[in-house]
């Protein structure tokens, strides 16, 4: 292991840059051999890719490569403004009436994979890294300086028909395209780096241990690293003193420009994998434990109680080559209780109870439908239309917040005051996209392969229908183009 480890370093000092596979989100395929090199008794892997995307958004959502669908501003929100320092209320751009261009190379990419044994008893080691991160001294002024970020980093131990990971790479939740086996999930082929609403995924910390039987079925279990990545404030809130979640602490390693949750366990997913001879077919649950200390509306201001909320959650997918190697169809679905953070969309995952404090989970629907072709071996398109729907569970009398005014322009209904925030509680319920395009193989040949892609989207997000029934719409157009140089594909 010690030997193992010292080549794999060395790897990734000697050869840090290289490439990786042909779609939009590939990882090193270990079915193909090049480029590879020994050191010693070590198999090496080279991957990666070069890219050059632009990105044009309908409405500014102040975001780069990868979209933040949630957080498409509203007409009538005061987040449309920007606080431009120095400047009076009325000149700050609203975000919501002005389109955005950006140029970026941040999905750029490279990969390592160190492999030692073969056939029946394996142990890899990969790691994946992009630029999709920021520092706090990350800006676009000037030179820019986005910071490197860990995608992938894991080792896997194959004996027989078993595997063993740990590190992190992609959720078990993710779709796969062959059983549940090492680097075969399937993603979107999109060049936005959100992929597209409905879409189930997460890449985080994890112990995985996966059984084969036979060439047909496959079991999996994952305990994952927790996070409540949303929570909804109840309308009335619950008392003071109840807490969601905690700032970072940098002496911590965490970030403290962001929060944490409180968590006490593990997420824990089971997924059963079937192949009987057409298509690839998953479902799998996903058990969450939401966990926060404070007290309800009626409880006195020293009766803090710790609250543990256990949400549920059943998912499936399945992958049809409607035409072999030409046509496939793919759908993923996710249904239950505080499962928003395993979707593109990221919706709440829970709301406070003004009734005792605790978390309630929410209620969410997710999928995702798509059609992959391939006429040519140069020419991939693609459709996908997903949704991504929630029920908050305010409980106890609570409600969702006023969204009367949400299509409303407050630089015309305030003019003395345009930053002042319309009643629009921006709390979105629902989200609905659909995405189209396609990556051409420009040159394919001994120096690699270059692919120029082009991708079109809508994103359309309502909010949660208030008490007097009005609830929010917006929506952003998006349109994407990418570069990339692949050199050892």
């Amino acid at each position: 292991m010690k030997k193992l480890h010292r080549y794999s370093l060395l790897a990734v000092f000697v050869g840090s840059g290289a490439s990786l596979a042909a779609h939009a989100d590939p990882q090193v395929q270990m079915d193909k051999r090049d480029p590879t090199f020994d050191a010693g008794p070590v198999k090496i892997t080279l991957g990666g890719f070069t890219e050059l995307a632009g990105i044009y958004r309908a409405h500014n959502e102040v975001a780069d490569v990868g979209s933040s669908f949630y957080k498409i501003p509203f007409p009538g929100a005061a987040s449309n403004f920007q606080n431009t320092p120095g400047a009076t209320a009325g000149a700050n751009a609203q975000q919501y009436y002005e389109p955005e261009f950006r140029e970026s190379a941040r999905q750029s990419r490279f990969a390592l994979l160190a492999q030692y044994g073969d056939g029946a008893n394996k142990l890899e080691y990969y790691m994946e890294t992009d630029f999709l991160s920021s520092g706090t001294t990350s800006n676009s002024n000037e030179s820019n300086s986005y910071t490197l970020r860990m995608r992938h980093f894991y080792a896997d131990w194959q004996r027989d028909d078993w595997y063993v990971l740990a590190g992190q790479t992609w959720s078990l939740a993710t779709p796969f395209s062959s059983g549940l086996a090492v680097r075969k999930q399937y993603n979107p082929l999109t060049i936005d780096a959100q992929y597209v609403v409905g879409f189930n995924w997460a890449r985080q910390a994890q112990l995985r241990l996966v059984k084969n039987f036979g060439k047909s079925v496959a079991m999996g279990l994952s305990l994952e690293e927790p996070q409540t990545a949303g929570i909804l404030t109840s309308n009335p809130a619950p008392a003071a003193g109840t807490g969601t979640s905690d700032p970072g602490d940098g002496s911590g390693l965490t970030n403290p420009s962001t929060k944490y949750s409180d968590d006490i366990a593990p997420d824990v997913i089971y997924k059963v994998a079937f192949e009987p001879g057409f298509g690839h077919y998953e479902v799998y649950s996903l058990t969450r434990f939401f966990h926060n200390r404070g007290r309800g509306n009626g409880d006195a201001a020293t009766d803090l109680k710790n609250h543990t909320t256990v949400a549920e959650s059943i998912g499936a997918s399945f992958l049809l080559p409607l035409v072999p190697k030409m046509v496939d169809f793919k759908v993923n679905g996710l249904w239950g209780r505080g499962n928003g953070r395993y979707g593109s969309g990221q919706l709440n995952d829970a709301t406070t109870n003004p009734g005792d404090g605790s978390l309630s989970a929410n209620w969410e629907t997710q999928v995702m439908a798509g059609l992959e072709a391939h006429p040519t071996n140069r020419l991939d398109l693609y459709l996908y239309a997903g949704m991504e729907q929630q029920k908050a569970n305010w409980g106890n009398g609570g409600k969702a917040g006023v969204n009367a005014q949400c299509d409303l322009n407050p630089a015309i209904v305030t003019p003395t005051t345009p930053t002042t925030n319309l009643a629009c509680s921006t709390n979105v319920g629902t989200e609905r996209m659909v995405a189209f395009g396609g990556w051409w193989k420009a040159y394919k040949g001994t120096l690699g392969n270059v692919q120029i892609g082009l991708e079109g989207s809508y994103l359309a997000n309502r909010t949660f229908t208030d008490a007097t029934g009005n609830t929010g719409k917006t929506n952003d157009p998006m349109a994407f183009v990418s570069f990339r140089y692949y050199p050892f594909q």
